[in-house]
C-alpha cells in the first residue's frame, strides 16, 4: 500500500484537483471533481479533499456530514487519477482517508457505489466496509462502523 496524504483543496490545489481524472471507462461511474467541487460549494457542510503520494496529486475526494449525525460521514466521492491506478495509490489513499476521518471524531462511514463497479466495492470490502442491503438513487450503500474506541 502507497502512503499517501489527505489535504483539504485550497485555491492553490484547486487546477490540481481538476485535472485529475478516472479512465474513460470509469466516467460511468463517477462524476468528475469539477461538479464534485462545484456541490461541496453549495453545501458548506461538504469538504473537498486533495490525496497526495510523494508529494503529488494522486487522487480526490469529497466527504460529507449531516449536522443531525455529525459522527456519520459520508464519503460522497473517491477517485484515483487513472496515471496512479494499479499502484496502490487507491488502497492507500482510504486508508489515509478513514484515518483523517477518524481522527475528525467521525464513529462512522457511509458511502454508495454504482453497480457493476466491482473494482470500488472490493476496495470498500477490504477496508471493512459492509453492504447494508440500501439502495440509494440506484447506488449500493456500504457503512464501516469504527466504534467508540
Amino acid at each position: 500500500m502507497v502512503a499517501v496524504h489527505v489535504e483539504p483543496l485550497t485555491a492553490a490545489t484547486f487546477d490540481a484537483a481538476v485535472g485529475l481524472e478516472v479512465t474513460t471507462e470509469q466516467r460511468r461511474f463517477v462524476a468528475s471533481n469539477t461538479l464534485s467541487i462545484a456541490q461541496a460549494w453549495a453545501r458548506p457542510s461538504a469538504r473537498p479533499l486533495l490525496l497526495r503520494a510523494a508529494g503529488e496529486p494522486v487522487g480526490f475526494a469529497l466527504v460529507d456530514s449531516d449536522p443531525k449525525t455529525p459522527r456519520t460521514a459520508h464519503l460522497v466521492r473517491f477517485m484515483v487519477d487513472r496515471r496512479h491506478q494499479g499502484r496502490g495509490h487507491g488502497a492507500g489513499g482510504l486508508a489515509a482517508l478513514l484515518t483523517h476521518l477518524r481522527s475528525q471524531g467521525h464513529t462512522e462511514v457511509r458511502l454508495s457505489y454504482v453497480p457493476g463497479n466491482t473494482a470500488a466495492q472490493r476496495l470498500y470490502a477490504r477496508h471493512g466496509f459492509v453492504e447494508t442491503g440500501e439502495v440509494d438513487d440506484g447506488e449500493k450503500v456500504m457503512v464501516l462502523e469504527y466504534g467508540a474506541g
